[in-house]
């Protein structure tokens, strides 16, 4: 991958309070195991200690880098092309991107129920990839015209990139 920098294509870039959060979540039932298993004392607590903290620390630092992962995701920007960052990372070159779509979300079950589209980024070679941009349920404005900036953006950028 080149070094050209990436630009998130809305919302907050950094998005501080999430993040804080998903730290908080992390520490504070380890800290809970490790003062109850203190408080109970003796022989019982080392042993505690040993079988208890190690799982339950890896399993929360798995579930941490997770929740950081869905925080960082987003639709990202660069002379590069499109970069969909959300549980795994997919960069489409603007060469290869032929137009973008809204479609229902990938997940056929929740589309059903709620209606909600989301964005794809439809490929030369027929192939489609789903984003997280979703235009929101009928009442939801501001998501609707966050949509609507983005696919603006978008268009206007794969124009300059592909000369059309």
């Amino acid at each position: 991958m080149t070094t050209s920098s990436w630009v998130r294509l809305y919302g907050n870039p950094t998005r501080p309070v999430a993040r804080a959060f998903v730290l908080v979540r992390l520490v504070m039932p380890l800290a809970i195991l490790a003062g109850g298993i203190v408080r109970s004392g003796g022989a019982v607590s080392v042993v505690l200690g040993v079988l208890l903290l190690p799982p339950a620390g890896y399993g929360l630092l798995r579930l941490g880098r997770f929740m950081w992962r869905l925080t960082s995701s987003g639709v990202f920007v660069s002379g590069e092309g499109v970069r969909v960052l959300g549980t795994r990372e997919v960069v489409v070159p603007w060469s290869r991107i032929a137009g973008f779509e809204s479609r229902p979300r990938a997940d056929v079950m929740s589309s059903a129920w709620t209606g909600v589209e989301v964005l794809w980024i439809v490929c030369t070679d027929g192939s489609a990839v789903p984003t997280r941009l979703s235009r929101g349920v009928p009442a939801a404005v501001s998501r609707r015209r966050t949509y609507e900036r983005a696919v603006d953006t978008l268009d206007r950028m794969r124009g300059e990139h592909n000369g059309s």
